[in-house]
């Protein structure tokens, strides 16, 4: 009886090994996709702030 319960245990121990990798590399991935898009959120923020400038700068310019 103290046999099966054991082999039953491990087998699902051994089972829920690759699911726990997997979702190791689901929420790495999610972290670095949240990265990127931080940095672009970043660089697009520094390219608007330019773009206002030289808007800014040619109705300067106009008057």
């Amino acid at each position: 009886m103290w046999f099966i319960f054991l082999v039953s245990a491990l087998v699902i121990a051994v089972a829920a090994l690759p699911v726990i990798w997997i979702a190791g590399k689901v929420i790495l991935s999610i972290k670095r996709q949240y990265k990127r898009f931080e940095v672009e959120e970043e660089a697009y923020k520094k390219a608007q702030e330019k773009i206002n400038r030289a808007f800014e700068e040619e109705k300067e310019n106009e008057r």
